[in-house]
């Protein structure tokens, strides 16, 4: 048996053999010794224990991840521990290691069995979070503008927390030039998305022309107008009342996607007559929100007639 362990020995487990004596290289039970201290789990519970006081979620990790490396020390560290004992150490520990100190918290209110049943309230407080982040965004996003963009019809956001103006590549059909150094954008929900590189391009917003550089990258938006645009230009954003004032011009925003959802009342100032298969402009009331033009184009079968005497939802 000593013979057969000795000859399938590699490496440094062969160098151990030179710290026994020559006289008990031939011992099974000496060499098996010899083997437990070096590389057995009897002798690594202290070092075992030590890494589950200092074990934290490193930034690159997954709550997976982190979860199934916890109940792995913790089960080497207390191998004849009874299992309710191997539970709570596992959920204290990564409750304490946790990254996200609102998610720490969060998690210490609840009452938890099992180091698994920690883990899927952490993952549903992340689900949770990310999803406000999400709505967040997305509440950002009615900040929205028409025009062009290199003469192409364009939507603009308007996003006063992006420090570059930020362009998808697939708007146009141009190359853009690479950057010199790495450079990553982070989200709202914490995303870092990778930029392909910069690109001069044309903005028109209402009468007002600016050529300005832009950064190419994967976002979902066209094309979201950030600090340096706005502010080398002079935007003035009023919220409240859905526009935005460049120099002297006022621009009205596009209303939020819902409102495209719904029928509105139009009340105009005159009477319009106009030909099928063509298109006027109007300027009409939208609801008792003040005075806007719009064009209205009338389908190729009939004739439309807007009238102001009897507005209805019809008109």
């Amino acid at each position: 048996m000593a013979t057969s362990l000795v000859i399938s020995l590699r490496g440094q487990a062969l160098e151990i053999l030179q710290s026994i004596p020559e006289e008990q290289q031939n011992d099974y039970n000496r060499i098996v010794g010899a083997l437990e201290i070096r590389y057995g789990h009897k002798y690594l519970r202290q070092v075992y224990q030590s890494q589950i006081k200092s074990r934290q979620q490193r930034s690159n990790e997954s709550l997976q991840e982190y979860e199934a490396d916890i109940e792995r020390l913790v089960h080497l560290a207390y191998p004849q521990a009874p299992k309710e004992f191997l539970e709570q150490i596992g959920i204290q520990t990564f409750i304490d290691g946790l990254v996200d100190t609102e998610m720490q918290q969060a998690l210490r209110l609840g009452r938890h069995t099992t180091i698994s049943d920690a883990l899927v309230a952490a993952l549903e407080f992340k689900a949770a979070k990310e999803a406000s982040r999400s709505y967040k965004s997305r509440r950002q996003r009615s900040l929205i503008v028409h025009g062009y963009l290199d003469d192409k019809w364009c939507s603009f956001v308007i996003d006063t927390g992006a420090t570059r103006t930020i362009l998808r590549p697939d708007i146009l059909q141009k190359s853009s030039k690479e950057l010199s150094r790495h450079v990553k954008l982070e989200t709202a929900t914490g995303e870092l998305i990778p930029v392909h590189g910069e690109l001069n391009v044309k903005i028109q917003l209402g009468s007002k022309i600016m050529y300005h550089r832009v950064l190419t990258a994967d976002i979902r938006d066209d094309c979201i107008l950030g600090l340096d645009i706005l502010s080398k230009h002079g935007f003035v954003v009023d919220v409240r009342n859905k526009t935005i004032q460049i120099q002297n011009e006022e621009i009205v925003m596009a209303p939020k996607l819902q409102d495209y959802d719904r029928s509105r009342r139009i009340i105009v100032e005159e009477d319009i007559q106009i030909p099928q298969g063509s298109e006027n402009i109007i300027i009409a009331k939208l609801d008792g929100n003040g005075l806007s033009t719009g064009i209205v184009e009338a389908s190729r079968k009939e004739r439309w007639l807007i009238g102001c005497k009897k507005p209805s939802t019809n008109e």
